[in-house]
C-alpha cells in the first residue's frame, strides 16, 4: 500500500540521535522560519545536515555520519502525511524507511523522497556568495541544463578558428609582400631559352674559330721575324767567314726558301683572317635577359595566385567554423528558451546568472535574496523546506525580509545562526536541544 503523497509538506517533528555532533534532539518547529542557534562546535550545522541527509539521498550523506564512539545514527523526519526514518551505521551501512501516517510502508522510499524533496540541499545564501560562474553552474544543474559538451565543442571550434585566422593573417602578410606583374598574363608559362641558347652557342663557336686563326697568324709572324733575324746574321757571317761561304750559301738558300714559304703561308692566313668577320652577340644576350625577366614575373605571378587561393581557402575555413560556432550558440539559445526557470526574468548570461538581463550580482541585496528564496521554492514544490547555514550574515532588515518571503512562498526555512538569544527557537548545546534564551531586544 503506497498511500497518497502530499502536494506540499513541511517538517512537523524532527528527531536526530548520534548524528555527527548531535547526541539526541527532538524538535517540533513552529512558524515559517525556524532559527537554530548556539555557539560554534555545538551541533547547529549537524542539525541542518540531518535534515538534508534524511531527505536528500546519497548526495547529501556526510563522510562520517555517526557520532564518534557510537554504533549508529538515527534521523526521523515527520512530514505530516509521511514519516521518514533513516539509519546510518558506523560500519558504513544505511537504511531508509518511509511510511504514511496510517503505517503503510513505501517499497521505493528513496524514489519517493527524490520526487518529494527536490533540491532540499540548495542554500539560498550559499548560492548568493558563490562566484558568478559557480552560480551559473548551480542554476544549470537546478534547471537541468547541461552545456558542457556544447561548450567544449564551441571552445575547440573557437580555438581552431583562432588558429585558422592566425594562419590567414600570416598568408595575407606574405601575399601583401609578393610582387604581381600586370604586364604578364596570369596564366602565362615560362618562356624557353632553347633557340636563343643554340644561336648564341653557334656564334660563339664561329668566333672561337676566328680566334684560332688569330693565334696561328701571331705564331707565323713571330716565326718570320725570327727567320729574318737569322737571315741577317747569316749574311754577316758570309761576309766575315768567306771560308764558310759555300756552306752558308746552302743554308741561306734553304732559309730563303723557308722564308718564301712562310711568307706565302702568312699571306694565305692573312687573307683568311681578313675575310673572317666577328659576329655581334649583344642582341641575343639582350633577348635572353628580357626572357629571364619575363619568366621571373611569370613565376612570381603564379606564386601570388597560389597564395591568393590559400588566403581564400583559409578565410572559407574560418567562415565555416564561425557558422558552426553560431549553430552551437543557437542551440544553446534554443535550450535556454525551453528551460524552465524557477523565477521570471532569471536567465543565463555570459559567465553569470542574470535577472532581467542584468548580472544578479548587480542587483540589490533584497532582490538577490528574493531571487534565491524563489529559486528554493521553485526547486522544492512539494517539500517546502529550505536550509540556510550562514544566517548570521543576515542583518536585521534581511532577516525580516526572509521571514516575509518564507510566508509569501509558504516555506519552512531552517536558519543556522551563531547566537543564543534573540529570535533563536532551537538552541543547540553539546549536541542536544536546550531551552532558547530570550532578551528584551529579541527580533
Amino acid at each position: 500500500m503506497h498511500g497518497d503523497r502530499p502536494s506540499a509538506s513541511r517538517i512537523v517533528r524532527l528527531e536526530a540521535e548520534n548524528f555527527k555532533r548531535l547526541r539526541a534532539v527532538e524538535i517540533e518547529p513552529d512558524g515559517n522560519v525556524v532559527v537554530v542557534g548556539g555557539r560554534n562546535g555545538q551541533g547547529k550545522s549537524s542539525l541542518l545536515d540531518a535534515i538534508a541527509a534524511a531527505l536528500g539521498g546519497a548526495a547529501a550523506r556526510p563522510a562520517i555520519p555517526v557520532r564518534a564512539g557510537e554504533e549508529k545514527a538515527v534521523i526521523v523526519a515527520d512530514l505530516g502525511d509521511i514519516i521518514v526514518r533513516r539509519v546510518f551505521t558506523a560500519s558504513g551501512g544505511t537504511h531508509l524507511h518511509v511510511k504514511n501516517k496510517e503505517g503503510a510502508v513505501f517499497p521505493s522510499p528513496q524514489a519517493l523522497l527524490d520526487r518529494l524533496a527536490g533540491k532540499v540541499t540548495f542554500d539560498p545564501l550559499s548560492f548568493l556568495r558563490q562566484p558568478p560562474k559557480q552560480q551559473l553552474e548551480t542554476l544549470k544543474q537546478l534547471v537541468g541544463v547541461d552545456f558542457d559538451s556544447l561548450d567544449q565543442e564551441r571552445a575547440a571550434l573557437y580555438e581552431e578558428r583562432r588558429a585558422v585566422n592566425r594562419a590567414t593573417q600570416a598568408l595575407k602578410y606574405q601575399l601583401d609582400r609578393m610582387p604581381l606583374h600586370e604586364d604578364v598574363p596570369p596564366d602565362a608559362e615560362e618562356a624557353s631559352f632553347e633557340n636563343l641558347n643554340a644561336e648564341l652557342e653557334r656564334r660563339r663557336a664561329h668566333n672561337r674559330q676566328r680566334e684560332v686563326f688569330s693565334a696561328q697568324l701571331e705564331g707565323i709572324i713571330a716565326d718570320r721575324e725570327d727567320v729574318m733575324r737569322r737571315e741577317a746574321k747569316l749574311t754577316e757571317e758570309i761576309e766575315q767567314l768567306e771560308q764558310l761561304l759555300a756552306h752558308k750559301r746552302e743554308q741561306l738558300a734553304t732559309t730563303q726558301q723557308s722564308a718564301k714559304e712562310l711568307e706565302a703561308r702568312q699571306a694565305e692566313v692573312q687573307r683568311a683572317y681578313d675575310g673572317f668577320v666577328g659576329m655581334d652577340t649583344s642582341d641575343i644576350l639582350g633577348q635572353i635577359r628580357n626572357l629571364q625577366e619575363y619568366n621571373r614575373k611569370v613565376v612570381e605571378n603564379r606564386a601570388y595566385a597560389d597564395m591568393l587561393k590559400q588566403v581564400s581557402k583559409s578565410e572559407e575555413d574560418a567562415d565555416a567554423l564561425t557558422r558552426r560556432i553560431a549553430a552551437i550558440d543557437a542551440r544553446k539559445k534554443e535550450i535556454l528558451q525551453k528551460a524552465h526557470f524557477p523565477v521570471a526574468g532569471l536567465g543565463f548570461g555570459d559567465g553569470c546568472v542574470t535577472l532581467n538581463g542584468i548580472p544578479i550580482e548587480q542587483a540589490s541585496s533584497a532582490e538577490q535574496l528574493r531571487v534565491a528564496v524563489a529559486i528554493s521554492a521553485a526547486m522544492n514544490p512539494h517539500l517546502r523546506v529550505v536550509l540556510i547555514r550562514d544566517g548570521s550574515l543576515l542583518d536585521k532588515d534581511s532577516f525580516a525580509l526572509l521571514r516575509q518571503l518564507a510566508e509569501e512562498n509558504d516555506l519552512q526555512v531552517w536558519v543556522e545562526v551563531v547566537r543564543e538569544d534573540g529570535d533563536v527557537q532551537v538552541l543547540i548545546e553539546d549536541g542536544t536541544a536546550a531551552a532558547a534564551k530570550t532578551t528584551e531586544n529579541a527580533d
